[in-house]
């Protein structure tokens, strides 16, 4: 894709964290097999899955160092790991999935209270970030802060950020909504040509899908359905950028695949981890 070999700092960092995320997802969701199976599944987790988990939650935490919107994904192996083995399994298997990411955060979050006096978990420019899709100069992409509307604050005053942002969304519900239905729309704009093949083969690859009588909650593809919303989730509340599709590329890039090639349903009949 363009978008992929658009040789910026900023898109380097894009891929590598889509690679992280889904990598995490995959390590979990992919992996069949274990040493229990059946209704044992359901009700303890074997030590691949303890390791699987626990290495997921590391790489989940060391792409939240270079961008903490993946830190999203937290809902989405949550959701996943509740509809693979409702409540006994989910009381096993994410607080694994935790551990593995406070690993990686903890030490940053001592070292940025150690140096700030506050409990900053990550390094990221999200609150102003946040004021920008949420102010009265915003238009749903990047702006810079019009100097009529935005406070007289430094890039550092955190809370302040995120209580002009809060105040506006208090003043401007039915706005703020609006802008974020918009945002959610222009995350999934083509942009590039070659994103529109990509698109297509996407919508194509569901059709496929369901026709095979294959359940969006299936275990195989649940997780592969969500990931790309959860990202433009994120977005609705901040702003968008084309360079910020690229996360969600991988799992779009499999349901196109199905588009092209086809869907094999027999996989999605195990009960993975």
């Amino acid at each position: 894709m363009t978008l992929v070999f658009r040789f910026t700092v900023y898109y380097q960092y894009e891929i590598l964290i889509g690679f992280l995320s889904f990598l995490c997802c995959a390590i979990v969701f992919s992996t069949g097999g274990g040493e229990a199976s059946g209704g044992d599944r359901l009700k303890k987790i074997t030590k691949g899955d303890t390791l699987r988990l626990f290495l997921a939650g590391v790489l989940l935490g060391a792409a939240a160092l270079i961008s903490p919107r993946v830190l999203v994904l937290i809902l989405l192996f949550g959701i996943a790991l509740y509809m693979q083995g409702k409540t006994i399994r989910f009381i096993k298997a994410f607080p694994v999935f935790l551990t593995g990411i406070l690993l990686v955060l903890a030490p940053w979050t001592a070292r940025n209270y150690r140096c700030f006096g506050e409990l900053i978990l990550t390094t990221s420019n999200g609150e102003i970030n946040l004021y920008i899709g949420n102010n009265p100069s915003s238009t749903g992409g990047y702006c810079t802060l019009n100097e009529e509307f935005h406070p007289d604050l430094l890039p550092y005053q955190s809370g302040e950020w995120i209580g002009g942002a809060a105040k506006y969304i208090r003043t401007h519900p039915w706005r703020t909504i609006g802008r974020s239905f918009k945002k959610g729309m222009l995350f999934w704009n083509p942009h590039y040509g070659d994103r529109v093949v990509l698109l297509l083969a996407f919508v194509v690859g569901w059709i496929r899908i369901k026709r095979k009588g294959v359940r969006s909650g299936s275990p195989g593809l649940f997780w592969i359905a969500l990931y790309p919303f959860m990202f433009m989730a994120v977005h609705m509340i901040f702003f968008v950028q084309p360079r910020y599709f690229l996360p969600a590329l991988p799992a779009v890039s499999v349901i196109a695949g199905a588009g092209i090639g086809g869907w094999k349903p027999k996989y999605l009949k195990k009960s993975h981890m």
